[in-house]
């Protein structure tokens, strides 16, 4: 995984601005306030496999990585350890979703039978229950959760963790609010996004990565300006191990497994229409990306935006040697496709680029 350090030219200038804005020049994480050019910029999707995995899941519609909706704002210590990597390995943690909104998602996920919950995205599964709050019993227990987000260990606990996996949030605006699966009731401790400063008489929050809070509720990020399709994707990346907490961990692992293969869909159904979109990163590391002409001697950020994504080089793609038509060619405009497989060597070969 790249480190903070190389991503620092990811975002251009206009992009970082907003991305500020967007945090009210505070850190995501602790909530510290940030001088002009104290923040630092992470993107959530940054590679041509994220983006497969978006396509495959259909996680979101956001396909602007270069754009400020694709950023989060952090200081450097948060930057640089809980949400990326200094060494370029992997972070600390990870924020994902609540468990009471992935549970709301694999209700809906589950229950829907025609096409159009079955073609949502996580990002209008959302939406709905946005619009909709008290639609059904689900919808009300889900809805005062919206947009909110825990933090995941990417580590599993050992002596080599570092010493200081607390971390200190400074005083703000907070919600408390209780969800009830079940029998069980777990209280959870909401940090609001809001401009506003916090009350006088607020303590800054210790939030361990491993292990609870003194007062015993789960702390909560609400961020309610970007994507939760995206910010999925991104902890989709990260979540491959079973730390401190199982059952977040399997809930992860349910809505993502519903998402990927669980909605009824036939076998290699994924958005079409996406060549453009695709042409927003280089396939893999290993492969030449292609800049059009019109941006041979365009700066930077723009020779970013014009790599083509060639066809055949992700999975359930258009085979190239096969007879029939290009997908999509001689049907009439629709949203969604059956996509033929690929070959068998190009399989073989997206495979060994992937897990390479």
């Amino acid at each position: 995984m790249a480190s903070l350090r190389e991503l620092e030219d990811y975002f251009d200038e206009t992009a970082r601005l907003e991305i500020r804005s967007d945090f009210d020049a505070k850190c995501v994480l602790c909530k510290k306030h940030l001088e002009a050019r104290e923040g630092h910029f992470v993107p959530l999707m940054l590679d041509a496999r994220m983006l497969a995995r978006t396509i495959h899941a259909l996680y979101h519609r956001v396909f602007t990585p270069f754009a400020a909706v694709n950023g989060l704002y952090a200081c450097k210590p948060c930057g640089n350890q809980w949400l990326m990597a200094p060494d370029g390995d992997c972070p600390w943690g990870v924020l994902v979703l609540c468990i009471p909104l992935m549970l709301y998602a694999i209700h809906i996920l589950s229950l829907a039978n025609e096409d159009a919950p079955c073609l949502q995205t996580l990002d209008e599964i959302f939406e709905d229950l946005k619009e909709n709050p008290h639609k059904t019993e689900e919808h009300t227990r889900a809805w005062p959760f919206l947009n909110c987000y825990q933090l995941h260990p990417v580590w599993v606990a050992d002596e080599d963790t570092p010493p200081s996996t607390t971390l200190v949030v400074q005083p703000t605006p907070s919600t408390l609010c209780n969800y009830k699966q079940d029998s069980k009731v777990t209280r959870y401790h909401i940090l609001e996004h809001d401009g506003c400063p916090a009350p006088a008489d607020i303590p800054p929050r210790h939030v361990p990565l491993y292990g609870e809070c003194e007062d015993g509720a789960v702390t909560l990020w609400r961020i309610p300006m970007r994507s939760p399709g995206l910010m999925f994707c991104y902890a989709d990346y990260l979540v491959y191990e079973k730390t401190c907490n199982p059952t977040l961990y399997e809930t992860v692992l349910t809505l993502r497994s519903l998402l990927y293969r669980g909605r009824g869909l036939p076998r290699g159904y994924r958005m079409l229409d996406l060549e453009e979109e695709w042409a927003v990163f280089p396939p893999f590391p290993h492969l030449s990306p292609k800049i059009s002409p019109a941006s041979s001697d365009s700066s930077e950020i723009s020779a970013k935006t014009s790599v083509q994504l060639p066809y055949g080089s992700l999975p359930l793609d258009h085979d190239p040697h096969s007879e029939s038509n290009r997908p999509g060619e001689n049907e009439a405009s629709t949203s969604y496709n059956l996509y033929p497989l690929p070959s068998l060597s190009a399989l073989k070969h997206w495979l060994s680029t992937w897990f390479a």
